[in-house]
């Protein structure tokens, strides 16, 4: 194959079998940003670039702990020079509440499990904690015996990854953005289905660097005239934060760790964080 082939997109209307039907159709389920880039092929209509355009700042962030010791709290973990761990939560409505975030630059998995482990004491000292990862992370690379999963593993940290790596690489981006851009667009229980906490003090829980992403900092590029593309600024570390939620939405989507809801029960302290054993009956 030539590898200076080039690859053409045609508009729905081109095509013989796709109708107005078809369009509505597909409509319904997309996200706006995916219905200008997928169905209408118009970058422009996002003069921003924003991609994340129907997050609202005063909807969807706030200065109150978010935090509930009902529920456990979900470890998001991104590896790379810049590595990246999201804690957060889903109650029963399935409504995500993100609480806190840490990004450390040109590190290793080593001192990311250690700073992730203090952290985690330091703001949510008796939760249980349920690990998402990137399943890039499973396997070793450069010629290291063991893989960043590995690592956790051996601190006792067993990141999931199933649902993820059961969908296509190329698709699971764009999923996990539709599936925030559905969840921005909705308010279950009478409440937003996505809300940030920012917190107004220094060196306290909150996702600051989160919250400016989807405000903007993680956008579609330009080409070479000012236009907007298809693809996505790969800056850091807005984009290590934005793939933290990603993963959190994919790996809990339509069953996953939907299991875990909001009960009348009280967890018992085992002295490392909550002790669910029997609440999960393993």
């Amino acid at each position: 194959m030539d590898k200076h082939m080039r690859k053409y997109r045609f508009h729905w209307t081109l095509h013989p079998e796709k109708d107005l039907d078809w369009y509505e159709g597909e409509k319904s389920r997309m996200s706006p940003d995916s219905i200008a880039r997928d169905l209408d092929i118009n970058y422009s209509l996002s003069v921003s670039g924003k991609v994340f355009s129907t997050f609202n700042e005063v909807k969807h962030s706030t200065s109150k702990n978010l935090y509930n010791p009902q529920l456990p709290v979900y470890r998001i973990w991104d590896f790379g020079k810049t590595s990246c761990v999201l804690w957060a939560q889903i109650d029963r409505h399935n409504r995500k509440r993100l609480l806190h975030e840490c990004v450390l630059e040109n590190t290793d998995t080593f001192e990311q499990v250690h700073v992730t482990l203090a952290e985690s004491h330091k703001y949510f000292p008796d939760a249980y904690f349920e690990d998402i990862c990137d399943p890039a992370g499973a396997w070793s690379k450069d010629g290291l015996p063991t893989s960043t999963v590995d690592i956790l593993n051996e601190a006792g940290i067993y990141p999931q990854f199933e649902r993820i790596l059961h969908i296509p690489m190329k698709d699971r981006k764009r999923q996990g953005r539709d599936l925030i851009h559905k969840d921005l667009q909705t308010a279950p229980g009478g409440e937003e289905a996505l809300l940030i906490h920012v917190s107004e003090r220094t060196n306290a829980a909150g996702c600051p660097i989160l919250k400016a992403a989807l405000l903007g900092a993680y956008c579609y590029k330009k080409d070479y005239t000012g236009n907007i593309t298809d693809k996505i600024a790969e800056m850091h570390p807005f984009e290590d934060v934005v793939d933290c939620l990603l993963y959190l939405y994919l790996e809990t989507h339509s069953g996953g760790f939907g299991r875990v809801q909001e009960r009348d029960y009280r967890p018992q302290s085992n002295g490392y964080g909550t002790d669910y054993t029997n609440y999960f009956g393993f």
